[in-house]
């Protein structure tokens, strides 16, 4: 089962194979700097916003991946 992170479609990157399993993959830069905007956040509280509300949950099979960016 594929899970998806609602509201941020336009930092979806596609669907990849993780393991045998499909599941989607973010853009993380993207998602924080979404983060940032709709929440008024600096980087650094955006990057712990997202760790705890969405790195955190998503955990497990099904869950998204997220390309970072160096």
């Amino acid at each position: 089962m594929l899970l998806k992170i609602e509201g941020y479609d336009d930092a979806l990157l596609g669907i990849v194979n993780n393991n045998g399993e499909q599941v989607y993959m973010y853009d993380y830069d993207l998602l924080k700097q979404m983060v940032m905007k709709r929440k008024n956040m600096s980087k650094e509280n955006a990057r712990l916003y997202l760790e705890k509300n969405v790195l955190d949950v998503f955990v497990g099979d099904g869950g998204p991946r997220f390309m970072i960016k160096t």
